[in-house]
């Protein structure tokens, strides 16, 4: 009974190729991929939650890009990266944001606020992402080609959202590919003649028929390196570039983002306020140490693309 079990374990976590592709569609020597950093102010948006007064985490956004950019020099020969950076970011610290251009990577909009995009109507939508590319200009004089949702809160049945980004930007990263939205994907970015916009899609792993496992976030830094690739491989399998996507957040381990416990008590009551505390850990120390290690490891079977902006050659 146990090796039936084990078997049909194994059988689960591999049906991860939902598009079906055939051999001949894998293309040869196509292990590349992409890592992007979701540049936002974890401390920052905490704060503004819960409604106190802001404050921006200086020393912990240097430590993050002095940490990537440490690891780039060791074991991607100084390749470059897209910071998909928030409006408020680019307002708060605009001397990091000319900085990360200044040394050759590519600076994208991750929306003005770190807000839920398929709470707000489309008119606030486009006020938003109109005034994080002025926020994002005014720091480091480039205007963004790309774009990402906070938390990839775009409804992926609504192609009117699509529709909008392709009138600002050349590219977006916001669309989670699993088998349910398969077909709505093909529909919106191969079917509307007039959609003008390049997606780059976050492909899911299927795992136990319950869960669509990404790579990058919370499931980057809890999932065994070998299942990170596995995720990986479910996009070159279906033609597209895999992706892994981090925040400044993970590229720390000692909570330099934590948040005082006051905060959330006097904003939420002290049971609500407790829990929610707590669960920055989440985020801010759960397998964080290990986020580096594992980036090494993909990196030697994997080869780093760059920017979008510098593949996409514009």
């Amino acid at each position: 009974k146990k090796q039936v079990v084990l078997i049909l374990l194994r059988l689960l976590l591999n049906q991860e190729v939902f598009l079906s592709p055939s051999k001949s569609r894998v293309k040869k020597n196509s292990n590349k991929f992409f890592i992007s950093i979701d540049l936002e102010d974890f401390t920052y948006d905490t704060l503004r939650n819960l409604g106190r007064d802001l404050r921006t985490n200086y020393t912990a956004l240097e430590s993050c890009y002095k940490s990537i950019s440490d690891f780039s020099s060791k074991f991607l020969d100084n390749s470059k990266f897209t910071f998909f950076t928030t409006g408020t970011l680019a307002r708060e610290y605009p001397e990091l944001i000319s900085k990360i251009s200044a040394d050759g990577n590519e600076i994208s909009s991750h929306y003005n606020f770190h807000d839920l995009m398929y709470k707000q109507s489309l008119d606030e939508v486009e006020e938003n992402i109109i005034i994080a590319k002025e926020s994002i200009k005014n720091a480091c004089g480039i205007t963004p080609r790309g774009f990402r949702a906070p938390a990839f809160s775009i409804n992926p049945f609504n192609a009117n959202v699509y529709k909008l980004l392709a009138k600002h930007f050349t590219y977006d990263s916001s669309y989670i590919l699993n088998d349910i939205h398969d077909k709505n994907y093909k529909k919106i970015f191969k079917e509307y003649p007039d959609l003008d916009l390049i997606e780059f899609p976050i492909v899911t792993k299927k795992s136990l028929r319950l869960f669509n496992l990404k790579s990058g976030g919370t499931y980057f830094r809890l999932l065994p390196v070998n299942y990170i690739k596995s995720i990986m491989n479910v996009s070159l399998e279906n033609n597209f570039i895999p992706q892994i996507y981090l925040h400044p957040y993970d590229l720390l381990h000692k909570k330099e983002f934590m948040v005082n416990l006051k905060f959330f008590i006097q904003s939420k009551g002290i049971r609500s306020g407790l829990v929610s505390y707590l669960r920055q850990h989440q985020w801010l120390s759960l397998g964080n140490k290990t986020t580096l290690k594992k980036l090494a490891n993909i990196s030697t079977e994997y080869e780093h693309l760059g920017t979008y902006k510098s593949y996409l050659g514009i």
